[in-house]
């Protein structure tokens, strides 16, 4: 039985290489023939080629370069979910029907001409792998479902981005996505709530750090009593050991210093970490842009050529056959 098993395996793997030697054979068969067109049927190729490199030069030229245009925001208040919905209703309505870029130009305080430059909306979340509300990643391939509890997505932070043909327009754009984002009254209403939330955990840690700092210093005033020693954690109140919450008004002193450092961030329902920065590198950059069109310029050309040659061979033996 072991026998059988070993040629069986041996079998399929003869077969699995065979298959790959077949496929390789296919495909040098396939680039001889295309060679072969190409060299029979230079001149529809090279007028294909020549079609194609001056659809990439119009694409890419300088004054149609497509730059990508990214920024993480803070929400104070509103969801991630209601502030993605109010986002990308600016990208529906530049390809709804009925309404232009000159609408969303409209809505976001730009000049018509900005508007124009204007071509894409799109959000991605921030994740979070330790759940400690420290960004790790930006998910741009809007892989993460929401429902992982290890790689969570973090509900305060929000990375927009939009996709402009003029970078110099990049300033006014800002400026109208975030006044966009905070005229809105849900979010302006979410934003008052959030701060007074805000304010009274601040209040709340102090109160405790206070609190905690009295009952510590009570506790060094007795230490010249003849029964209680002290040191720098505990206190020895006779056989009995008290720890003094030192660590714990450290705690409170870290966590105030967060909250402090959020709150002052908190001036607005959606703020900014930093400015709108943009990829230096176009998306239709001229050297990837020529080498698509080439490409697609070599396979177009040849299976053209290829068919003409059918063709021709179809016709005559319709004739022969007449």
């Amino acid at each position: 039985m072991e026998n059988n098993k070993d040629m069986n395996l041996w079998d399929l793997c003869v077969k699995t290489v065979q298959a790959l030697i077949n496929l390789i054979k296919a495909c040098g068969r396939f680039l001889a023939e295309m060679l072969r067109v190409i060299y029979r049927r230079w001149w529809i190729v090279g007028i294909v080629m020549l079609v194609a490199i001056v659809c990439a030069l119009y694409y890419s030229r300088t004054d149609n370069l497509r730059y990508e245009v990214n920024a993480v925001v803070y929400l104070n208040g509103p969801s991630a979910q209601d502030v993605e919905r109010a986002y990308l209703a600016l990208n529906s309505s530049l390809h709804r029907e009925g309404y232009t870029r000159q609408y969303v130009g409209e809505t976001l305080g730009l000049t018509p001409a900005e508007a124009h430059r204007l071509c894409r909306f799109e959000t991605f979340r921030v994740i979070d792998n330790l759940n400690n509300g420290t960004a790790d990643y930006i998910d741009w391939s809007h892989s993460n479902n929401g429902t992982d509890t290890l790689h969570v997505q973090m509900p305060d932070r929000l990375v927009l981005q939009f996709e402009c043909r003029n970078l110099a327009a990049v300033e006014n754009i800002e400026k109208g996505i975030m006044a966009y984002l905070n005229g809105k009254q849900q979010f302006i209403d979410e934003f008052s709530a959030y701060k007074a939330h805000k304010e009274r955990q601040l209040f709340f840690d102090q109160m405790q750090i206070e609190k905690l700092d009295t009952l510590t210093s009570r506790m060094y005033s007795q230490a010249g009593h003849p029964q209680i020693q002290s040191s720098t954690w505990d206190l020895t109140m006779g056989k009995q050991e008290i720890t003094l919450p030192i660590e714990d008004i450290e705690e409170y002193f870290d966590r105030k210093l967060l909250r402090d450092r959020r709150y002052m961030l908190c001036s607005a329902p959606v703020t900014l970490q930093d400015r709108f920065i943009a990829d230096g590198n176009p998306i239709n950059n001229r050297r990837k842009v020529l080498a698509i069109a080439i490409v697609a310029a070599l396979i177009l050309g040849s299976g053209l050529g290829y068919a003409i040659e059918n063709f021709k061979r179809f016709m005559t033996f319709l004739k022969k056959h007449d």
